[in-house]
Order: C-alpha cells, then structure tokens, then sequence
C-alpha cells in the first residue's frame, strides 16, 4: 500500500517538476528557433537530462513518502515504487505502442522532427537519452528517498539514547503534555 502512495505521489510531482521546469527554461532561454545543426544535439542532451533531473526529485519524493507511511523498511518500500512505477509505465507505453489508426501515438514519432542542414534529430533519440537517464534517476531518487523517509521513520519511533521510554526533545527533556 505504501508504494501504491509513493508511485502516485511521484507521478504527481513529475507532472507539477516538469511544468515548472519547463516555464522556467522557456522564461530563460526562450524558444530556440534559430539554432544551429550542431546545437540540436546539445538540445537534445540537455532536455533529456531535465527529464532525468524532475524523475530524480519526484521519485526522492516518493520514496520518502512510501517509506514513512512503510515504517521501518525504508529502502525496500523506496524499490517498491521504483518497480511498481516501472511496470505502471511500462504497461502505459505498450498500451500506447499498441494503439493503432489515425489517433496513433507513434504516427510522428517516426519522422524527423528538425532537419537543419542534412542533419536531423528524430525524436527516438531524444527519448532513449530521457529514458535510460530517468530510469537510472528514478531508482536512485526512490532509494534516496526511501533511506531518508526509513531513516527519518526510525527517528520518529525509537526512544533517545538514554532516556528509559519514551519520546525525548533534543535537549533531552520529556516533550510538554500538549505536544
């Protein structure tokens, strides 16, 4: 159930990072329309490592939050919704792979998007950079996030070195009656 809430809260912040990465880019940069040949390959790269860059934030979100909903089990429930988060994907793209007639997603995946000067940058080469790159971000991000959301867990339940039971506060006093 916790990495159910992990996926979802990382889908989440992917949609809400990528938004917000991509206005911030626009606001700085603008809409690169005169490019040159060569500067459609740096493009490329550093589009695919924004992709890579928001899976890595959404998926430390997620396996933070699966891993305090989780308990004790920090890193494995920061797996969980790297892997449940794959199969979801992976269950998404070959549904659309598996779509077919004039609503195709695939219909202009397969011709050139630019072509400058006898060079062109299809998009199957934008998006095996962005895929292998956020793959790799999100397992690191979900175990990240799963360390820290089990780590922090732990700190929330275990007593204080040297208190006999109990919640202790930093300076080692019992917590007031109202907190």
């Amino acid at each position: 159930m916790a990495s159910i809430v992990g996926v979802l809260v990382a889908f989440g912040a992917s949609i809400v990072l990528a938004i917000v990465a991509t206005a911030i880019a626009l606001a700085i940069g603008g809409m690169p329309l005169d490019l040159a040949p060569g500067d459609w390959q740096g493009l490329a790269t550093l589009i695919a490592l924004g992709a890579a860059t928001v899976s890595l934030i959404a998926y430390l979100f997620g396996g933070y939050v699966a891993a305090r909903l989780g308990g004790r089990d920090g890193f494995q429930h920061g797996l969980g919704v790297f892997g449940l988060a794959v199969v979801v994907i992976g269950v998404l793209g070959l549904l659309a792979i598996g779509m077919e007639g004039p609503a195709s997603v695939g219909a202009g995946v397969r011709e050139p998007a630019v072509v400058a000067a006898g060079q062109g940058i299809r998009f199957g080469q934008v998006a095996l950079k962005a895929v292998v790159w956020s793959l790799i971000a999100m397992l690191i991000g979900s175990a990240a996030g799963g360390l820290l959301g089990g780590r922090a867990a732990r700190l929330r339940t275990e007593p204080a070195r040297g208190a006999p039971g109990g919640r202790r506060g930093r300076d080692g006093r019992a917590p007031l009656s109202g907190d």
